[in-house]
């Protein structure tokens, strides 16, 4: 698993055990398995746009296919920002998530 993708899991689950912020009641296995649900879902909609953009690369730019599959292998994750925050990578706002998650207004 990728260092970023590792990071986004643990600081996802680290926010979802760490207070009332569940819309049913769930164990920690299960906050678990919804967020590799997530991670699933992501990929599978990822996937098309990562490879268009691999074959951009090579036929517009005119670069080497293994550069870049290994310039695009991080695309679509979350990356880091100024002042130490995380973009949530794209498709971050997938069903599983919202299903998973209260808005805090309502978890008071």
């Amino acid at each position: 698993m990728r260092v970023l993708n590792r990071h986004f899991l643990i600081g996802l689950v680290a926010l979802l055990v760490s207070g009332p912020v569940f819309s049913e009641k769930m164990t920690r296995d299960d906050a678990v398995e919804v967020m590799a649900q997530c991670q699933m879902q992501r990929q599978a909609k990822i996937a098309p746009l990562r490879q268009k953009a691999i074959e951009d690369c090579v036929t517009n730019k005119g670069r080497d296919r293994e550069y870049c599959e290994r310039f695009n292998r991080s695309f679509g994750d979350p990356t880091p920002r100024a002042g130490a925050e995380w973009s949530p990578g794209c498709f971050g706002n997938s069903p599983s998530v919202k299903k998973l998650l209260l808005p805090r207004s309502t978890s008071r």
